[in-house]
């Protein structure tokens, strides 16, 4: 049985610079503000939006990323966003661990203040296959008016760690 760091590592597929520029116009931050980022990684997408007003706060489960991070001048403020208590907050911006996206999109969704923006990348397993975990989620996502968004094929392929997995944005607003 892998532990979940060994399987964080294997879900680990850093944001090209693109996407994060992509996350981070669609986040839209308004004002100096607080903005959570769930699965950070090595800090590409914390980087982007450290370039607006924002204050980011990171997450990470692998502890070589979470040193990174710190070193990087990110405030990280957990190692699982699963398991770590948190408060509300008006932005979550996030491109999750795909084999457990939907329990970090419920999650966020339920972590964002009453006027929020959860900006999220999703695979499109949940949009394509027809287990009942994912008619559930796609019934949620039309409950709480999400935003779908489909990306360009092979988001990750020149990606540090490359994957073909098609991606799609999801936005919700609060």
């Amino acid at each position: 049985m892998k532990n979940n760091i060994e399987i964080s590592y294997l879900d680990y597929f850093p944001s090209p610079s693109w996407v994060c520029d992509y996350l981070t116009a669609k986040t839209d931050i308004q004002s100096p503000s607080l903005v959570l980022e769930t699965s950070a990684g090595t800090g590409e997408l914390a980087k982007n939006l450290s370039q607006t007003s924002a204050k980011i706060h990171c997450i990470e489960l692998v502890p070589e990323f979470r040193l990174k991070l710190t070193q990087q001048g990110f405030i990280v403020v957990g190692s699982n966003f699963l398991t770590t208590p948190l408060s509300s907050y008006p932005y979550i911006v996030q491109n999750p661990p795909f084999s457990v996206q939907l329990s970090f999109i419920y999650k966020a969704y339920s972590l964002l203040t009453s006027e929020g923006k959860l900006v999220s990348l999703l695979s499109d397993a949940p949009l394509k296959y027809h287990r009942s975990v994912y008619a559930q989620f796609r019934n949620w996502c039309y409950a709480v008016n999400a935003v779908l968004q489909e990306l360009p094929y092979g988001l990750f392929l020149n990606s540090s760690r490359s994957t073909s997995v098609q991606c799609y944005s999801l936005i919700i607003n609060k």
